[in-house]
């Protein structure tokens, strides 16, 4: 540790160099399919916040979670999209499959809502309810181990109320 910390200008100097080394191997290889993976995600972008401006002015109240659900699923992508961006052109091909995995979960999960009625996606949102509950009951059975203060009463008792009514 000693030498490491008297050598580490140096060190960082050639590590930073090794890296820009790579990224610039790994563009001239890898450059072009990643440059339409980028224009994608810019596209996707793009797109995504007309059509979400275009809903947030309409006054229309049918299909609203269902919209909803899907605006945030895309958001969800296009950040999953770009981490897989950021760990490709950093060398993590394996670390980008797994986002990949995630980025392909959404897609189902959005060409599902999308395919049904507005019912599904009332209750894919109250699934989070649901969730928050079982957070609830988990940190209730552990704060003190933990070392926190206990959930106050009068938010527990929120979360408990729109738990249940997620669950009815």
């Amino acid at each position: 540790m000693k030498t490491l910390k008297r050598t580490w200008p140096e060190r960082y100097t050639w590590e930073t160099k090794e890296h820009r080394g790579f990224q610039e191997r790994l563009e001239t290889r890898w450059g072009e399919p990643l440059n339409s993976l980028r224009m994608m995600l810019a596209i996707s972008r793009e797109l995504g916040g007309e059509v979400y401006q275009r809903n947030k002015r309409s006054k229309a109240k049918r299909n609203w979670h269902k919209l909803y659900v899907l605006s945030q699923l895309h958001v969800r992508a296009c950040q999953v999209t770009a981490e897989i961006l950021s760990l490709l052109e950093n060398g993590y091909a394996d670390g980008a499959m797994a986002r990949w995995r995630t980025l392909y979960e959404i897609g189902v999960v959005a060409t599902l809502i999308g395919d049904h009625d507005d019912e599904l996606a009332e209750r894919y949102l109250a699934h989070e309810f649901v969730e928050a509950g079982n957070s609830l009951k988990l940190y209730a059975q552990n704060y003190e181990e933990l070392g926190y203060a206990p959930p106050l009463r009068p938010e527990a008792a929120y979360v408990e109320q729109l738990c249940a009514a997620a669950v009815a």
